[in-house]
């Protein structure tokens, strides 16, 4: 299940945190076309990327599947299907940091967002 989601404009990626039993983190490249390199990190602290992931299965993936589990989702559908390359570990200190930072962006977004709603509003009364 996703905890925290955060789309970064500015470097085209899609971050997702997650209460899974298997799954912590992944985070996906948003390509212009019908392919995506996704990656993931297990709770283990382990990072794999799977390239060339079709845009239909990541949102699978990401959305748990059938069976509403990212972890059974991953099993069914990404691994089967998609070559991994170790890329590294990270500590689920880093993950909760990296989360934490994305949360005050997306907060101060918020806040920008809000204050030019109400700057509009006031500019047209």
């Amino acid at each position: 299940m996703i905890t925290f989601r955060y789309y970064d404009k500015d470097e085209k990626v899609d971050r997702i945190w997650y209460s899974s039993s298997n799954i912590l983190y992944s985070e996906c490249d948003d390509k212009t076309d019908d392919f995506k390199e996704l990656r993931i990190t297990f709770k283990n602290g382990e990072t794999y990327a799977y390239k060339k992931v079709d845009v239909n299965d990541y949102v699978l993936f990401a959305h748990g599947g059938i069976d509403a589990s990212n972890g059974k989702a991953f099993w069914k559908i990404i691994r089967p299907k998609y070559e991994a390359e170790k890329i590294g570990k990270r500590t689920a200190e880093e993950i909760n940091s990296l989360m934490e930072f994305y949360k005050e962006k997306k907060n101060k977004e918020l806040s920008t967002k809000n204050s030019e709603e109400k700057t509009e509003g006031s500019e047209n009364a």
